[in-house]
């Protein structure tokens, strides 16, 4: 139930630090990070960390380090130009799907003109009425995926001051150090980091950072 479970191993052996629970005086239970291998043969060595200590420290650094007001600040540029090129293309694409129609109806026009004119003596009525029937199947394809790229409209980024970023981080960083649900800190700090290593004296934070922005830093 602790937050970096799962993510957390032993630099020693490479296997994961499981938790293990003591009670102290009075029954008051503790618990502690230790290394899986040490646990189950006693092959490695002990590396009894405190869970509850562990864990807030490293939020602090995660937060201190990695999740800070610059990658927010760099979260949001780049939300905002994913955006505006969601709707560059968006546009592009209706006005090519609108110029196919136009194409599509005169083609039609200019079918049943002859047709309209001409009658069953149409020379290659047959020919004609067949390409007819592929344009109207055009025109029904094109007319359904307007009407999807009308029925989802284009999201809205909405620009914050950098200073209003700023306090949502703040706000964001008190709400992940104050939160008692460890499991949602849990899913949240898993999506960010791929590992933390213990090592002798030095404790590793390896992450990716395209798993926060889309750019590589």
């Amino acid at each position: 139930n602790q937050v970096f479970s799962g993510i957390f191993r032993c630099g020693m052996c490479g296997e994961p630090m499981k938790t293990e629970t003591a009670t102290g005086r009075g029954g008051k239970r503790y618990h502690y990070y230790n290394c899986s291998t040490f646990l189950k043969t006693g092959g490695c060595t002990s590396r009894r960390v405190s869970a509850e200590e562990f864990d807030q420290w490293m939020l602090e650094q995660v937060l201190d380090k990695i999740l800070t007001k610059q990658m927010m600040l760099d979260f949001m540029t780049e939300l905002s130009e994913i955006t505006g090129q969601y709707r560059k293309d968006h546009d592009v694409r209706m006005k090519k799907l609108s110029t196919d129609l136009k194409k599509n109806k005169m083609e039609m026009d200019k079918i049943l003109a002859v047709i309209g004119e001409l009658g069953t003596g149409a020379p290659g009525l047959l020919s004609m009425l067949k390409r007819l029937d592929v344009l109207e199947q055009a025109k029904s394809a094109v007319e359904r995926t307007i009407l999807e790229l009308e029925t989802h409209p284009v999201p809205e980024c909405t620009r914050f001051s950098d200073a209003q970023i700023r306090d949502a981080f703040d706000t964001l960083k008190a709400t992940i150090l104050q939160s008692e649900n460890n499991k949602k800190t849990r899913v949240l700090m898993g999506n960010i980091l791929e590992s933390i290593i213990l090592n002798s004296d030095t404790v590793s934070i390896n992450y990716q950072p395209e798993r926060i922005l889309n750019k590589k830093n």
